[in-house]
């Protein structure tokens, strides 16, 4: 079956590297949990918790001379993401206190990959490995590492191990739709925010019938970006292990595709 092989080689046999604990990370940011992070139980909400994860990560770059303001103001330039791949160990709830952590970049040919961690009590609550790129926003022209590495003030470390594209599945029938708001969209690139991708994914699978789950792995490749008043129409294949999801624009081109896993619920 499709889910024996797609989770079984993207989910359950892939796991981050082994030399992980030897990376260079460093603290880039001190979180405290408040109410607009959680749900109505106190835990946080997937799109809290991947915005953190990749606030953590991203806040390295700033650190380093090549922050989000600068690439704009010089370039007129912002980050977007290519994919996310993100792993929860610990529930985490209203009030706790986590350290952001962030590692130096990978130069991924044309493409940066980043890792964020959230550590709670000294202990590792959650990662996530991300793949972002420089755009020019008003033109959408894609920047090249060339013209962003004069930024940095340190050599890339070339540490991460960016995530791999999800497979395409072929039979996926798409029968839900749903409307992208201004509401769910980043006001300066003015599309459907990366974090957005993450509470939908988890709604439309079924995290919110569960009690409490963790995620232990989720996975989102970001393939066309969709602009506020847009409508995707959805597919969602369950297994065994895991679901996989994809959208499509009314165009029929893929905006993104994502498979996750749940425990604990």
């Amino acid at each position: 079956m499709f889910f024996d092989s797609l989770f079984h080689a993207y989910m359950l046999i892939k796991t981050y590297r082994k030399d992980a604990v030897n990376m260079d990370m460093r603290e880039t940011v001190r979180w405290r949990v408040g109410v607009g992070d959680v749900d109505r139980a106190g835990f946080i909400r997937p799109s809290a918790l991947a915005l953190k994860l990749a606030s953590s990560g991203a806040r390295r770059n700033r650190e380093e001379g090549a922050s989000k303001d600068r690439i704009w103001a010089e370039l007129k330039a912002v980050w977007m993401f290519r994919r996310i791949r993100l792993c929860q160990l610990e529930h985490i709830r209203l009030g706790d206190e986590l350290a952001g952590m962030g590692s130096g970049r990978t130069v991924c040919e044309n493409e940066y990959a980043l890792r964020g961690e959230l550590y709670k009590n000294g202990r590792l609550a959650a990662r996530a490995d991300m793949i972002m790129m420089p755009v020019v926003l008003g033109s959408r022209k894609r920047l090249l590492c060339r013209d962003i590495e004069p930024f940095f003030n340190t050599r890339p470390l070339n540490e991460v191990s960016p995530p791999e594209p999800l497979p395409a599945e072929k039979g996926l029938i798409y029968d839900r739709r749903r409307h992208i708001s201004m509401g769910d969209c980043d006001t300066q690139a003015r599309h459907f925010a990366f974090h957005s991708y993450v509470g939908l994914v988890c709604r439309e699978t079924g995290f919110g019938d569960l009690e409490h789950p963790l995620i232990p792995l989720l996975q989102i490749d970001y393939i066309k970006e969709i602009a506020p008043g847009g409508t995707l129409d959805l597919g969602v294949l369950a297994g065994a292990e895991g679901y996989f999801i994809a959208g499509k624009h009314l165009s029929g081109k893929l905006c993104f595709r994502a498979s996750c896993r749940y425990t604990g619920g």
